[in-house]
């Protein structure tokens, strides 16, 4: 009985679980990596919040849904702070590839 529970709680698209990277993956194409990262960690914080007030409404032990919600926030958290600082790279990426270019054409 524990597994199909265990299956369907892992395929919730809550970040960083099965199914939150699986969103991740269909977001990525169209969206591109920082952005789908970003939507999918926001998804997730917001997933894990609601998760554990289910779990505390059905009545799991407190001790698991803190330990549970506690990963998965803190999972979705780093996925945030991941996405912003590929978008610090990608900025400073762009500004050097700009000041090359600048600093070239000034040359000649």
């Amino acid at each position: 009985m524990d597994q199909p529970r265990s299956l369907i709680f892992n395929i919730l698209p809550v970040y960083p679980l099965d199914g939150g990277q699986i969103l991740r993956a269909l977001l990525w194409f169209p969206l591109g990596e920082i952005r789908s990262l970003q939507i999918a960690s926001v998804i997730g914080l917001v997933g894990s919040i609601g998760l554990a007030g289910l779990m505390l409404l059905l009545g799991t032990p407190i001790f698991w849904t803190a330990i549970m919600s506690l990963f998965l926030i803190s999972r979705a958290i780093a996925g945030w702070q991941y996405a912003k600082a590929l978008v610090l790279e990608e900025e400073a990426t762009r500004a050097a590839r700009l000041g090359s270019d600048n600093s070239g054409a000034a040359d000649q």
